[in-house]
């Protein structure tokens, strides 16, 4: 989970409500696809990255090159939105210039990439997890304890409209409904998840198919 989305869904619940859990349908319904579809494919043909199944399927390094030039692309201007949430953070938390909060994290994410390959990528990925689910454990029980209780909590939001799901309206103008969050997560993450470069790195980093699934 990038910190954009880390720091970005929190503020999305505060102001509009909880709709934003709705993606995890999607979410939810793209693994088994990219699980028994896309990962089966690329440990078959025993290719190590996405560009290179596209090099063989189109039978065109045109095409291998295009695909990986516009990822580039894109993850340098993403790189510039993650790099600067956190950045961010760690200027107001620490006192910390901006510029001096980019430079330090940006030493560690690089080091660690290039100290532990690959598979320390991986591990760092499980860990952050774990570490990501204890901390918003904590936030959660501590904003329950000064507004009185997880039942008083309950309460304001419901009373304010934050707790509204399951909004099936066909409308494509609204912020989010069930529908749309449901269809277009499950697209993108069906993308993300099963063609984007970095996850497919992951795949094929694991010893197994099943390793990959479980």
């Amino acid at each position: 989970m990038s910190s954009s989305v880390g720091e970005g869904f929190p503020s999305e619940h505060y102001y509009f409500g909880i709709r934003m859990w709705e993606l995890l349908y999607g979410i939810i319904l793209s693994f088994p696809i990219v699980a028994f579809v896309f990962v089966p494919v690329y440990y078959d043909l025993r290719v190590t990255s996405v560009y290179q199944y596209l090099e063989l399927r189109f039978r065109s390094r045109v095409a291998r090159r295009i695909a990986s030039g516009t990822y580039a692309l894109r993850t340098i201007i993403m790189l510039g939105v993650t790099m600067l949430t956190p950045s961010v953070a760690l200027s107001g938390l620490a006192g910390l210039p901006l510029w001096v909060s980019i430079l330090i994290i940006g030493s560690l994410t690089i080091a660690g990439s290039v100290t532990g390959g690959l598979r320390g990528v991986v591990i760092v990925d499980a860990l952050q997890g774990v570490l990501l689910f204890f901390v918003c454990f904590f936030l959660a029980v501590l904003g329950f304890y000064h507004a009185g209780g997880f039942l008083k909590t309950f309460q304001i939001n419901r009373e304010r409209g934050r707790l509204d799901l399951f909004d099936f309206d066909f409308d494509p103008t609204l912020r989010i409904s069930t529908v749309s969050a449901l269809i277009g997560q499950l697209g993108m993450s069906v993308a993300g998840l099963g063609c984007q470069q970095n996850f497919v790195q992951r795949y094929c980093s694991m010893p197994t198919k099943k390793s990959v699934v479980v």
